[in-house]
């Protein structure tokens, strides 16, 4: 892709005020800068070219507009003062499937309807929006349809749809030739393989998707990829190749300036110091995570909070601190909650199983293995924490006793596992969760377009 003259090209129709060019240039430059892992430049243009007046094909300011809100959430600035105006981008572009049938239908329309439907917490509509997308005449569509379907059933702890799901996407995007989405789709099952304690499969996807994505010149998403690589290297006990693997991803997230990367970094660093005893350190790193974090985008979508004080929690727990540990296992099961995400719902109470088995209490310990086995979807070990806590509990307990704690919790369920940690923990009947969606008005932060739509 010739970047500058196409970059030249639209900054003309910009100046020239050619409302309908200027979406169609931007749009296939946003593609490139997301790629590139250079979201900030294409918020930028994506604003000047919404900003455009005059008359413009419904479906080209959708896809725009979809574009301009998925980069600016994933823009590595301050996310609480964007937060707003990519919401109102989505809302848009769910006006524009509401009034024009060509958006509702095209791949565009059904993809943010599902978004916005997942945000509110409506599952249904999101996940028929995207079975009609995954029937779509467009190939890429379709795969990228079930990808999506997949990645949400992870998230409902619904493994063996995800599973299924995630396997005829990576085939699609393989016989499409469709680098970008086969490295997608190989994210995924390697984070699958992780929570199976797949740890030689996860390095495998892991390597393939950092290869493609090297070849395709972008560093979107490499830095969650390393510093999940590092994590199954630690788990292989390949600490020095962990560590390197976390040099890297924490110094391009500050290259990128992208505080979500950086903590996913830190959070490495912290688990690599606890398991290897230097505690202080592991605090100290643990801490530099939280401090990454921006609370008020956290509000809407706490899954970054919560994952932080699991480890808060777990480093806690190992300099004996049981006071601490039960403060952040409060706060972090009512994030987990309000996330509604299985995958780290689970993860933060396999941390709480490490406080009650530091305060004496081993079945309710068992038994919140078990329950965060009934979150995730299925019985597994995905790590060496959780390995050495159920070894400790097997030794305290017995077999059979630990069997039955862990069976009570593990057989309730989704719904009934997590309604036994809202009585547990006090979460019920609160006026004011972390994740309520709030949308501030005013000018701060505010998108401004002038361009408008033209009938087809």
């Amino acid at each position: 892709m010739d970047n500058e003259n196409l970059l030249d090209a639209l900054r003309t129709s910009v100046d020239a005020g050619d409302a309908q060019n200027s979406l169609d240039m931007v749009s296939v430059l946003g593609e490139y800068w997301n790629m590139r892992g250079r979201p900030a430049e294409a918020v930028t243009w994506f604003e000047a070219a919404l900003a455009v007046p005059g008359p413009t094909h419904p479906l080209a300011r959708a896809t725009t507009l979809m574009m301009y809100s998925l980069g600016v959430l994933s823009n590595g600035e301050d996310p609480s003062a964007h937060f707003g105006p990519a919401i109102r981008g989505l809302a848009e572009v769910r006006w524009l499937s509401r009034r024009y049938p060509a958006v509702a239908e095209a791949g565009v329309g059904r993809f943010t309807n599902a978004v916005w439907a997942m945000i509110r917490k409506d599952k249904a509509t999101c996940f028929r929006e995207l079975e009609a997308a995954s029937h779509h005449e467009d190939a890429w569509t379709r795969n990228m349809a079930v990808m999506m379907t997949a990645m949400f059933r992870e998230n409902e702890g619904d493994i063996e749809e995800m599973v299924a799901g995630l396997a005829t996407a990576l085939d699609g995007f393989r016989t499409l030739g469709d680098r970008w989405g086969t490295s997608l789709a190989l994210r995924g099952l390697s984070s699958y393989q992780c929570s199976t304690g797949d740890h030689h499969g996860a390095l495998a996807s892991i390597s393939e998707a950092l290869a493609l994505i090297a070849e395709l010149g972008t560093t979107e998403g490499v830095t969650h990829l390393l510093a999940q690589s590092a994590l199954s290297r630690s788990e292989l006990e390949d600490y020095d190749g962990a560590q390197q693997d976390l040099s890297r991803s924490l110094r391009m997230a500050e290259e990128q300036g992208s505080p979500a990367g950086q903590g996913f970094a830190l959070i490495g660093f912290s688990t690599l110091a606890r398991r290897q005893g230097r505690l202080d350190e592991a605090k100290e790193l643990a801490d530099r995570a939280y401090g990454t974090l921006d609370l008020m985008a956290e509000r809407v979508a706490p899954q970054g909070q919560a994952m932080v004080l699991a480890q808060s929690i777990r480093v806690a727990v190992a300099r004996g601190e049981l006071a601490d540990a039960r403060d952040h296992s409060k706060l972090a099961v009512e994030l987990a909650l309000v996330a509604d995400d299985m995958p780290v719902a689970s993860g933060v109470v396999e941390a709480v199983a490490d406080v009650e088995l530091l305060a004496g209490n081993a079945e309710p310990a068992a038994r919140f293995l078990g329950i965060a086995a009934a979150l995730r979807g299925m019985r597994t070990v995905p790590d060496a924490d959780v390995r050495r806590t159920a070894e400790r509990l097997r030794t305290e307990l017995g077999e059979a006793r630990f069997d039955s704690a862990y069976d009570a919790g593990a057989t309730l369920g989704r719904e009934g596992a997590m309604d036994e940690l809202r009585k547990r923990f006090d979460q019920t009947g609160r006026p004011d969760k972390p994740g309520s969606l709030r949308v501030g008005a005013g000018p701060a932060g505010t998108l401004r377009t002038t361009g408008s739509v033209e009938h087809e």
